[in-house]
């Protein structure tokens, strides 16, 4: 009895052992489970801060580009348009000389005086540098009148300025020949290009000698041609003057110039200027320069320059597919030979005759 019963005692001990063993390890199996829940946890927690942080990232960008459009849309946009004091100074100072008429057509006169013709847009141009006329077409003004009698004969040695003329002869005002070929050129110009030109710009010229004249020139000349596209059909142009200081800044001008050509309105048509000579190039070489950035097409030689001795010559800047493409164009638009058209020809290699005789109109018909 007495070994039974230790029997037993060394049975419940055991029993008490493996229970004690139970509890260790349904105590460690818990901590496991417990580690096993932080583990998670923490998981979870670093993927939804990943993604609270990643929004908000995200948020920071949209609005960041959301306040810069704004910030876009809210600049105000660029505006070009003469000096109306300077224009109204144009208008009233224009030569004093008493300029000879020829038909119709009166000098020294303006466009604005032009009958039936508005400035473009009002006069507000806003540039957009993704648009661009067709063919831009650079003129330079008349030929000048000479206060002599009889007026000198047009000559080579006339067009080459051989003969030199004291200023106490020289006028502001366009010879005979002048508004006769300011009249052609309007016709020239109906004739050579497939649309009619929409706008036609000149400039407003201050403080031309001699005497510190307004030289009235380049709007008479301008004017002519206006007048004779209207006179052709072509009642849809408009006009735009631009200041032009002799004593400011010509490269200031010609990239104003060079970005109003930009407006919306002139996308895809002709467009007219008619500038002073010595400038010719430089605008030329400023719009080139705007719209190829990376070469033009074809462009005159870096050391190129207008002529002085040509007064029928043309700077056509033609849009192409990769770029603008630069023409020198010896226009011939008088019906008799021209000595100054003799002269274009002569003047630099890649002028081109562009003779132009359909449903040409004599003046003022």
């Amino acid at each position: 009895m007495k070994s039974l019963y230790i029997y037993d005692i060394y049975k419940y001990c055991i029993s008490f052992i493996y229970n004690i063993y139970d509890i260790h390890k349904y105590c460690i199996s818990f901590i496991y489970n417990i580690y096993d829940i932080y583990i998670n946890i923490v998981n979870m927690n670093t993927g939804i801060i990943f993604g609270i942080v990643l929004l908000l990232i995200l948020f920071l960008v949209v609005v960041t580009m959301t306040m810069q459009q704004n910030t876009t849309d809210n600049k105000p946009q660029e505006m070009i348009s003469p000096n109306p004091s300077a224009i109204t100074i144009c208008n009233s100072e224009l030569p004093s000389d008493t300029c000879q008429k020829v038909g119709c057509l009166n000098q020294p006169t303006g466009l604005s005086q032009v009958t039936g013709v508005v400035p473009c847009n009002n006069g507000i141009l806003v540039p957009n540098l993704g648009t661009f006329p067709s063919n831009v077409i650079i003129l330079r003004h008349c030929d000048r009148a000479f206060n002599i009698s009889p007026e000198p004969e047009p000559s080579t040695t006339v067009c080459a300025g051989s003969v030199s003329y004291p200023a106490s002869v020289q006028t502001n005002c366009c010879s005979k020949i002048g508004m006769e070929r300011a009249w052609y050129t309007g016709q020239w110009l109906n004739c050579h290009f497939d649309n009619p030109v929409k706008a036609i710009f000149s400039q407003c010229f201050l403080g031309s000698q001699p005497n510190n004249d307004t030289n009235g020139r380049p709007n008479t000349t301008a004017s002519i041609i206006l007048t004779s596209l209207q006179k052709s059909g072509n009642t849809d142009i408009c006009y735009f003057t631009m200041h032009r200081d002799i004593s400011g800044n010509t490269l200031q001008a010609a990239q104003t110039v060079a970005k109003a050509l930009t407006a919306s309105m002139f996308n895809n048509t002709n467009v007219v200027i008619v500038w002073s000579h010595e400038n010719i190039a430089e605008l030329t070489k400023t719009i080139l320069a705007q719209q190829n950035p990376n070469q033009p097409v074809t462009q005159p030689p870096s050391n190129w320059s207008y002529p002085g001795d040509c007064f029928d010559g043309a700077v056509v800047l033609s849009k192409d597919v990769s770029g603008l493409k630069f023409n020198w164009l010896n226009m011939q638009t008088l019906p008799s030979p021209d000595p100054c058209s003799i002269q274009c020809s002569n003047s630099i290699e890649t002028a081109q005759p562009s003779h132009c005789s359909n449903n040409i109109l004599p003046i003022c018909q």
